[in-house]
C-alpha cells in the first residue's frame, strides 16, 4: 500500500492563536511584511532606487525615495494596495489562506466585503506567482 502524507492531526506549524499573539498590533505586522518584502532594506516601488529615507512624518507613507522623491509604504505596489485593512488583519488573513486545506470561506475569514475582496486578490496573486522557492518563504513566522 502506498504511503499517504500525514493527516490533518499530524501537521506541524503554528496555530491561529499563536499568529495573533505574534502580531499584537499593526506595527509588528508591518515590520514583518517589510522584512518579507525587502530583505536588504526598503526599495522604491516606482524607480527601484535603494536610497530611501524611512520614518518620515507622513502617517500612512513612512518611506520617501531620495531618487524620485515619491512617498510609499509597504503596501504600495503590492496586493495590499488600495485597501484600508490593517497589517495585522492582513497577516491573519494570509495565515488562514495559506494554511487552509481547501481554502477559506468568506464566513470564516470575517465576512466584511473588504476582507473577502482582499482575500480574493491575495489568492489571485498567489496563483499567478506560484510557490515561492526563496529561503525567506520557507522560514517559519517568528515574533
Amino acid at each position: 500500500m502506498k504511503q499517504k502524507g500525514p493527516g490533518k492531526w499530524f501537521r506541524k506549524g503554528i496555530t491561529l492563536i499563536e499568529v495573533i499573539a505574534i502580531f499584537r498590533d499593526d506595527e509588528s505586522a508591518e515590520k514583518w511584511f517589510a522584512s518579507m518584502r525587502w530583505t536588504d532594506g526598503p526599495v522604491c516601488p516606482f524607480c527601484r532606487g535603494s536610497s530611501v529615507q524611512s520614518g518620515t512624518a507622513h502617517p500612512s507613507m513612512p518611506y520617501r525615495c531620495r531618487g524620485c522623491g515619491r512617498r510609499f509604504s509597504v503596501r504600495t505596489g503590492s496586493v495590499m494596495a488600495d485597501t484600508k485593512l490593517g497589517y495585522r488583519t492582513r497577516a491573519v488573513a494570509l495565515f488562514l489562506l495559506t494554511t487552509g486545506i481547501k481554502g477559506v470561506s468568506s464566513m470564516k475569514s470575517g465576512t466584511p466585503a473588504a476582507s473577502t475582496c482582499a482575500g480574493q486578490r491575495m489568492r489571485t496573486a498567489s496563483n499567478r506567482l506560484g510557490p515561492c522557492s526563496s529561503a525567506a518563504c520557507t522560514e517559519p513566522i517568528t515574533g
